[in-house]
């Protein structure tokens, strides 16, 4: 009795004290039990749309591991982690510090012969030294045509970042025997010009298969990356940490090779550079 009248049972309340408890557990038994069902649904729903998520972020294919020319400078040959085998995306990841990503086949062999063939038709004059005039040459591609903004929109769609946080489009030819020296692709702080922002990616094309010599090396050089140029091969390098400092670790330098090598270059802001 002490009970009931603990939970404010009495008989005034009409039936049997013992009774109108029994009764009242037991409804309170289904409100938790319906209560906890509603939890595990909600819970399994969750479940469902994270892995939805997850599967559908890949195309439905497996991350995997590969080997590819890449090594680090004690020549030991690294595995790509989680490399994406999407159909619209196959890039590889090949660094998380600095973050560098490979997309094989970016371009078609038509596509790179085409800007090669474009470069050798420029004059002299077109050229400006990349740093020295002991290194490559580059010059800005101003042509617009559907070919050019289909790639551009191709690299923004590999890159996550947008077209018009992107400098124009270059071009860069590195004569056989000449290199580029290690740098970092941002600019230093104090050289950030007025009312712009600073670079935050770089996505480097390799528009011809460099057989000996001509690896781009990423990274420190305790423990750089070593890529080996392949036609048609996007890389992709973060010059920003995840949480916007400017990374150190993102400094690359390019190895003189015995032909001549082509590659195309886009560098990324982090504001809106032009009209998108």
């Amino acid at each position: 009795s002490d009970v009931y009248k603990r939970q404010g049972i009495n008989a005034e309340y009409g039936g049997a004290p013992k009774d109108r408890y029994r009764e009242s557990m037991r409804r309170n038994s289904r409100k938790v039990s319906f209560s906890t069902k509603n939890l595990c649904i909600g819970f399994c729903c969750l479940c469902l749309l994270y892995i939805a998520f997850n599967f559908g972020s890949t195309s439905g294919a497996p991350s995997t591991s590969e080997e590819i020319l890449v090594s680090t400078n004690s020549e030991k040959a690294i595995d790509v982690v989680e490399g994406s085998k999407s159909l619209d995306f196959p890039f590889l990841r090949l660094s998380l510090k600095p973050r560098a990503f490979l997309y094989k086949s970016f371009l078609s062999d038509e596509d790179c012969a085409r800007f090669i063939k474009l470069g050798k038709s420029l004059r002299e004059d077109a050229w400006f030294p990349y740093f020295t005039e002991t290194e490559g040459f580059s010059t800005v591609i101003t042509l617009s045509d559907t070919i050019i903004d289909g790639i551009e929109n191709r690299i923004s769609d590999f890159s996550h970042l947008p077209v018009f946080s992107g400098e124009d489009l270059i071009l860069i030819r590195i004569p056989p025997g000449h290199s580029l020296k290690r740098h970092l692709e941002y600019f230093a702080v104090e050289d950030v010009p007025k009312g712009e922002s600073n670079r935050v990616a770089a996505v480097y094309i390799f528009l011809n298969t460099i057989q000996k010599g001509g690896e781009i090396l990423i990274g420190e050089p305790s423990s750089e990356l070593r890529v080996t140029p392949e036609k048609g091969t996007a890389l992709m390098l973060w010059v920003i940490l995840p949480d916007g400092t400017l990374d150190t670790a993102s400094q690359n330098e390019q190895l003189p090779s015995e032909e001549e090598k082509w590659m195309l270059v886009k560098f990324f802001r982090s504001k809106q550079l032009r009209e998108g």
